[in-house]
């Protein structure tokens, strides 16, 4: 009764995710909802920090940075109401602008409002965009938008969810490689 029980749940869970592969061209360009597990390289100038991250996008932003032992060293969370960062020791910030709060406590700016469209290998509808390349299959290969250069260095399953990508910024350089795609809504 157990084992049917927790074959059940496994089942039931695997049913929330969507394998980044399976995704139509049609139900990728409906995509406003996702969370996504993986890890993040920053470089400025000659610092480096690296974290394992969690990012849930929706009506609001939630992003976790762990450290490689998976001690939470930094919590994000924006919403209509503006937002805040955790960090490790207690402390708490706010502001109505998550770059210019990423840049006052972390030292680095994270465009999440170009973020959450690029992390999709979409432009984001907001902004200009300055240059853009395509690979032979049509994926963005490369984007220049809002002052950040985009590369796209590797797709998931070789479908239409980026795995890879690092986004550049004067001396800023930021590495994300995506491990999971935990749930996609639409």
């Amino acid at each position: 009764m157990r084992r049917c029980a927790a074959l059940s749940l496994v089942a039931l869970l695997t049913a929330c995710a969507v394998a980044p592969s399976a995704l139509q061209p049609a139900d990728f360009a409906a995509i406003r909802e996702f969370e996504l597990t993986g890890r993040v390289a920053v470089r400025i100038g000659t610092r480096g920090y690296s974290a394992r991250l969690r990012w849930a996008h929706g009506q609001g932003e939630s992003l976790r940075l762990y450290s490689p032992l998976g001690t939470v060293l930094a919590t994000i969370e924006s919403g209509a109401d503006g937002a805040t960062l955790a960090t490790a020791d207690k402390q708490t910030f706010r502001s109505n602008d998550i770059q210019g709060l990423t840049r006052e406590v972390l030292g680095w700016d994270l465009p999440l409002e170009g973020l959450q469209h690029w992390v999709l290998a979409r432009p984001d509808p907001a902004a200009p965009v300055d240059s853009e390349r395509r690979d032979a299959r049509g994926r963005l290969a490369s984007l220049i938008q809002r002052g950040w250069t985009i590369s796209y260095l590797a797709y998931a399953g070789d479908g239409l969810l980026p795995s890879t990508l690092t986004l550049s910024y004067g001396d800023l350089s930021i590495k994300l490689v995506i491990d999971r795609w935990a749930s996609i809504g639409t």
